[in-house]
């Protein structure tokens, strides 16, 4: 998983040249790859790039943080991407592509994809991924 943790953290980088955020990306210790579901790190890549991808277009935030790790009780991996931003109803705003994309993603690797948000309070996405029987 050495190459996806070098590819988030340039997509990081990424943002906070585009934004001028500061992005805090921190990448815990990460299992290898035969205990994650097949297709699993372009799952966790393709949704980093979408949550930082909305950063960028909407959040008008000053301070982001992305932590990728294990659980807390060893179940699979947690990815939290997080930011100060503008936030947005998320219970009643009408779900774009990048959401929907980014929870089919999740669904496909018997995951789950939570996003908490509040307006003038930023956004909270997680991704978690067990790890395969």
């Amino acid at each position: 998983m050495v190459g996806l943790s070098q590819a988030i953290r340039e997509q990081c980088e990424a943002l906070g040249y585009r934004s001028g955020a500061q992005v805090e990306c921190e990448i815990g210790q990460l299992p290898g790859e035969e205990l994650l579901p097949p297709g699993a790190q372009e799952a966790v890549f393709r949704v980093v790039q979408e949550a930082l991808r909305n950063i960028a277009r909407h959040a008008r935030a000053k301070h982001v943080q992305l932590h990728l790790g294990e659980a807390e009780d060893g179940s699979g991996v947690v990815l939290v991407v997080r930011d100060d931003g503008q936030g947005f109803d998320a219970h009643n705003s009408a779900r774009g592509a990048g959401l929907a994309g980014m929870r089919v993603r999740a669904a496909g690797l018997d995951g789950r994809l939570e996003v908490e948000s509040t307006p003038g309070l930023g956004t909270r996405v997680t991704l978690r991924i067990p790890y395969q029987a």
